[in-house]
């Protein structure tokens, strides 16, 4: 799992570059020399503000995990995929109430992600 986040921590250690400690991303380098790094992510989040693309919602937020794909929409609906059974996105089970537990479960994982990433990358607007 990585993350368009990721970007970041790799560019600045590929360039010898210290990679701030307030980024919660890490660096692909591993990865890209076919290293096996011990801390494999589990999950992978993005977010998305409202702008002239995105219409319909204010703000989104996903989360994946190596079998589910939730996407949360602020106005309180979303989207639920079973990526091995269905990899093209074309069944959506958000409504589907024998999954409620993994719905909610996986909403509870974005909730505990957006409060520790608040506190970790609140350091970058005080210079930390």
């Amino acid at each position: 799992m990585v993350s368009l986040f990721d970007f970041g921590p790799t560019i600045l250690e590929s360039a010898g570059t210290e990679v701030p400690n307030v980024m919660e991303a890490q660096s692909l380098v591993p990865y890209l020399a076919a290293e096996r790094p011990g801390d494999r992510r589990e999950m992978a989040f993005s977010e998305h503000a409202g702008d002239r693309i995105l219409d319909g919602t204010e703000f989104m937020t996903m989360i994946r995990t190596p079998r589910w794909k939730l996407i949360y929409f602020v106005e309180g609906v979303g989207q639920l995929f079973d990526m091995e059974a269905d990899p093209q996105e074309i069944n959506d089970l958000w409504d589907d109430e024998s999954l409620a537990e993994t719905r909610s479960g996986l909403l509870m994982e974005i909730l505990n992600w957006r409060l520790r990433s608040s506190v970790k990358t609140q350091g970058w607007q005080f210079g930390r």
